[in-house]
């Protein structure tokens, strides 16, 4: 999410419910779980767990005192103005990072050489 924050917003300020990184990051987590179309990213984000769309940052509806997510209106029309390359940097950027720390991980632990046992 923080990544996502990186990426500029489109978007007029004024009447934004949902946040850039909430929106895009519901998106992608659709995406990656099989969505292939707007319509299903919508649904898929429809069917989100109060759980879930408190991790990606919801919104709370004052009424009903329930995160929501984005319609797939809001999403459709977000993803079409996105800049797709400042997207790119910010997750190229993340994945480098990623990638980073697993390699410092798993030089931390190290590879011990085997010993010869006679026997």
């Amino acid at each position: 999410m923080a990544a996502l924050s990186r990426v500029p917003d489109p978007r007029d300020a004024r009447g934004v419910r949902h946040r850039l990184p909430t929106v895009v990051g519901l998106a992608l987590a659709a995406v990656l779980a099989g969505s292939v179309s707007a319509y299903a990213v919508g649904q898929w984000i429809a069917g989100c767990s109060q759980k879930t769309l408190k991790a990606f940052g919801a919104r709370v509806d004052p009424a009903t005192g329930r995160y929501v997510g984005p319609d797939e209106k809001t999403v459709r029309g977000l993803c079409a103005r996105l800049d797709g390359d400042a997207l790119d940097a910010a997750m190229g950027r993340w994945l480098q990072r990623r990638a980073d720390a697993a390699a410092r991980a798993k030089a931390r632990v190290g590879v011990r050489p085997s010993r010869d046992r006679k026997a």
